[in-house]
């Protein structure tokens, strides 16, 4: 008698857990919207105005070795901005050397070269 309320017991159990699972889950997931900047060219010394919020320093896409030369350095800098129209300003040494609005789709990047 206790070794079929047991069994049953534990059949209810495994019958439950099996069942548990078998939910229908409904939805989907998306990332959040983001877009990136891409800036190449000649960056060293510039700073960047997006939406007239800023700056940004734009660091050289180079490092100096120990023994004075200019290496490239292996990954390339993303700026994540939102999706929409920016307007775009770059500034070196106080004068405007490239103005530019942008459209940005989600998830794409654009490259910006510094003149």
């Amino acid at each position: 008698m206790k070794k079929t309320l047991v069994l049953i017991a534990c059949a209810v159990a495994f019958s439950a857990l099996c069942l548990g699972g078998c939910g229908y889950k409904e939805g989907t997931v998306s990332p959040d919207p983001k877009a990136y900047l891409w800036f190449t060219g000649e960056t060293e010394g510039v700073q960047a105005y997006i939406d007239g919020q800023g700056p940004v320093e734009l660091g050289p896409h180079y490092y100096t070795d120990s023994m004075g030369n200019k290496r490239a350095k292996s990954s390339e800098v993303h700026y994540e901005i939102d999706p929409g129209k920016h307007t775009i300003r770059l500034v070196r040494d106080g004068q405007t050397i490239l103005e530019r609005v942008l459209l940005l789709g989600n998830h794409t990047t654009r490259e910006i070269e510094v003149p």
